[in-house]
């Protein structure tokens, strides 16, 4: 199961699990319903329509309601009924924030319209950054409820409370950050998510739900599966992404997870509904080729392996898995050592307790000197959903997770963060209100601490950005740890015609004589990147044929 579906099946499970106790259906009665003659044949046509979707009570079911839905209350805008199925098929699609407006007016129209209003109405506020209204809202539901139900529900709505009490704090502190939606080019009004990208940030391949001719459909959320796309930044804009096509795709679930620095190696799953494993795929000109299984080297049997990240020379993995073994909830994160022969990868070891929470982790990123580590988990002091981490290894051990706050992190799911080089530029996916539609990929700079300002125009800037407090709940998140890397990038062409070559590059540590480094240029390009940890002497060898 790719991550996306993980995270739309946990909350679905979550929500049945909630109406499991409720079997009340929420019923638009034709006599209350009806106010004139005029329209009503067709709005109570549309109530059917989106009635049939609704009591699927399927992902794709839920959004497909909602026009069905909307229409109808055009014509009866007061029915209290209708506007709470509208906010239920909000809060089980997207955007979640769309469901307040619909709740709060079932329940200024009947506070007794279905005994789960109060919570659907928490929730609503809850996805609105509304946090102690939230609180309010879920305590009121709690003691609307039976002994039994409320032993049954209590665990579930009691960590919807600790993350609005957590977000009430990360509230009061925004993150000094600026933050854009990648555009067209890149996104969709379908799922686009999980950018990776080259370390100069001139390229980078994501995955999208967008679909391509002949695609198939999923059938439990009707999205196409997923597929890789790529783009390049050229002259400071995204070029249009594109399909990267066979071999890499396939007619199921193709997502990447990992992409080599110089953006010549690419890492990615492949997989049907319950069962995928991890392949890799080298770019040769422009076309990706050369598909290896990683079934042997880094799947393990009956686990799956969701997200992948490497450190700078590729001998340390950090994945997100299923594995049984040690785990502290759901999926975790595992590191995994290379051997000397370059040949073998270790047993997979569990990251520890710091990291990984009772609850799910989703993907992950390390920075290439290992110091610093992103990842998105329900657990720690999450807002809600997946929120985005960091912590940093320091005396040999990983401080505890950082939230990276608002306006990264939201109450809906926030996922795969990466960093470039600069340690100043990331890339994440999340779901927002003004977004394309589903989750788009944005641009987070991370501008560090404040600073003392000089021009008054300036103060008005950053005022803007964020709002200066006493309390430092997330300050430290921003202040990024990160070894200085060198980006050394250039074309291997013949000397005497001036023609591109495949060549083979290799650096050499010069004071222990240690192999650092050994890659390729592009066999159309000639080109070749690679990253250093700066303020070492470095020996450079370029070997073509011929």
């Amino acid at each position: 199961m790719n991550p996306i579906k993980f995270i739309i099946t946990i909350s679905i499970l979550i929500f049945f699990s909630l109406n499991s106790n409720s079997q009340e259906r929420i019923n638009v009665k034709k006599k209350v319903f009806k106010v004139t003659e005029e329209g009503y044949s067709d709005a109570w046509k549309n109530v059917k329509k989106g009635n049939f979707l609704f009591y699927q009570h399927r992902p794709a079911s839920y959004r497909e309601a909602i026009p069905y839905y909307k229409n109808a209350i055009d014509y009866n805008s007061e029915n209290a009924e209708l506007n709470l199925l509208i906010a239920i098929c909000y809060l089980r699609s997207d955007p979640k924030s769309e469901a307040l407006v619909y709740v709060q007016k079932a329940f200024d129209e009947n506070e007794d319209v279905h005994p789960m209003v109060g919570f659907f109405f928490a929730r609503a506020l809850h996805y609105n950054l509304k946090f102690v209204e939230a609180i309010d809202e879920y305590n009121t539901y709690k003691e609307s409820l039976s002994p039994n139900k409320l032993k049954e529900q209590t665990p579930i709505i009691d960590k919807y409370i600790a993350e609005c009490e957590f977000g009430s704090k990360l509230k009061k502190k925004t993150a000094r950050v600026i933050i854009d939606n990648l555009g067209s080019n890149i996104n969709s009004e379908y799922d686009d998510y999980g950018s990776i990208l080259s370390a100069d940030g001139s390229s980078m391949v994501f995955t999208s739900r967008r679909g391509a001719k002949g695609d198939l459909v999923n059938l439990i959320d009707n999205k196409y599966f997923e597929d890789i796309y790529s783009s390049n930044l050229v002259n400071d804009t995204w070029e249009e992404a594109v399909n990267i096509g066979k071999p890499v795709n396939s007619d199921w679930n193709d997502a990447v997870v990992g992409l080599s620095e110089d953006g010549q190696k690419l890492i990615f799953y492949r997989g049907r509904e319950r069962e995928g494993d991890l392949y890799s795929a080298t770019l040769q000109g422009n076309t990706w080729k050369n598909i290896h299984d990683l079934t042997h080297k880094l799947n393990k049997r009956k686990s799956q392996e969701s997200a992948i990240s490497f450190n700078a020379d590729g001998t340390t993995a950090y994945i997100v898995s299923d594995i049984d073994q040690d785990s502290y909830g759901g999926k975790d994160i595992y590191y995994t050592m290379l051997d000397e022969n370059g040949k073998n990868w270790s047993k997979p070891v569990n990251i520890g307790d710091v990291i990984n929470s009772e609850y799910h982790e989703a993907s992950v990123y390390i920075t290439p000197d290992e110091k610093t580590i992103y990842f998105s988990s329900k657990g720690h002091n999450s807002m809600g959903g997946y929120d985005i981490f960091v912590s940093d290894y320091k005396y040999d051990s990983w401080t505890t997770p950082r939230n990276l706050g608002l306006p990264i992190n939201s109450p809906d799911d926030d996922l795969f963060m990466s960093i470039l080089m600069n340690g100043r530029d990331a890339y994440y996916s999340t779901i927002r209100k003004e977004g394309l539609g589903g989750f788009d990929i944005y641009h987070a700079i991370l501008l560090g601490p404040e600073k003392p300002l000089q021009l008054s125009n300036e103060d008005e800037l950053i005022a803007s950005i964020a709002i200066p407090v006493e309390e430092s709940f997330i300050e430290e998140s921003m202040q990024i740890q990160y070894t200085r890397m060198t980006i050394v990038k250039g074309t291997v062409s013949d000397f005497n015609t001036g023609k591109p070559l495949e060549s083979s590059i290799e650096l050499v540590d010069n004071k222990s004589g240690k192999l650092i480094k050994k890659t390729n240029s592009n066999i159309n390009s000639g080109s070749y990147l690679i990253s250093l940890p700066s303020g070492k002497d470095y020996g450079f060898s370029v070997n073509a044929d011929g």
